[in-house]
């Protein structure tokens, strides 16, 4: 069962993950990516308020280096 509701989900994503999605500040931090199988994912942290969470991110393209 998730602690954030859809509505703060898709305020999150939409915001580009710049802010908690429990109180909105911009005090957060990311451990190190876990990735595999065209996905990625991140567990973040709230320094203001301790909520914890997981970004996933998904191939969507490459850049030619």
């Amino acid at each position: 069962m998730s602690m954030f509701d859809q509505e703060n989900i898709e305020r999150y994503v939409e915001g580009g993950g710049a802010r908690c999605p429990e109180c909105g500040s911009d005090e957060i931090e990311g451990s190190s990516f876990v990735s595999g199988g065209g996905d990625a994912s991140q567990e973040m942290r709230c320094l203001d308020c301790d909520a914890v969470w997981e970004d996933v991110y998904v191939l969507s393209s490459i850049r030619d280096r």
